[in-house]
């Protein structure tokens, strides 16, 4: 492993690979971290983050809306994670079986802090209840082939099935909501199977 100089890496051209040189100058002009294979992006300014890969696209942002390859989210209010993976091993396009992780500030019931800054947890002040900031997203996903057999299940954060979320098709895509307050309990996470 190589250590760049503090000269080096203020220097406009610090790599060896062309490639880096102009993904560092993207950053440093335009605020945008991009990796070597494109695959994550993190934009400084509007301060997002978006991982897409062939199994895995995420999304991490405040306000507004993100797009991948075969997902897209809109309309979000609060600083939120949104998280889609395959489960069985194939491509998100292809898979049969995708797990959606929708992640707000989450809390658990009656937590108290030591100060302000929320830094400090005071021990024994917790409930096992989950507080979730409420959050409604939309979600556009398209996939390889018909959806019509398609079904979205809310679950727990214990992984039980707490029921349907409705969802409208076209063709190989589909459009729905990521309500977490669909039901009582609140929901984390969401099953697709077809």
């Amino acid at each position: 492993m190589d250590v760049l100089s503090d000269r080096e890496i203020r220097s406009r051209n610090p790599f060896p690979q062309k490639k880096l040189n102009a993904l560092y100058r993207e950053m440093r002009e335009n605020g945008i971290a991009r990796s070597a294979t494109g695959e994550i992006t993190h934009d400084l300014r509007r301060g997002t983050l978006v991982i897409v890969s062939p199994k895995a696209e995420v999304f991490c942002l405040e306000k507004g809306a993100l797009k991948g390859n075969r997902v897209s989210v809109a309309g979000t209010e609060t600083p939120q994670t949104i998280a889609f993976f395959s489960m069985d091993g194939k491509r998100i396009a292809e898979s049969r079986d995708l797990l959606i992780i929708h992640l707000t500030n989450s809390l658990n019931r009656n937590t108290r802090f030591d100060s302000p800054s929320m830094r400090e947890q005071q021990p024994g002040t917790s409930y096992r209840q989950q507080l979730i900031r409420t959050a409604a997203p939309e979600v556009n996903l398209t996939l390889d082939g018909p959806v019509a057999d398609l079904k979205i299940t809310a679950l727990a954060s214990d992984g039980r099935e707490l029921g349907p979320v409705r969802f409208t098709a076209r063709g190989s895509s589909f459009h729905f909501i990521l309500n977490n307050a669909l039901y009582p309990e609140g929901i984390l996470y969401y099953r697709i199977q077809r």
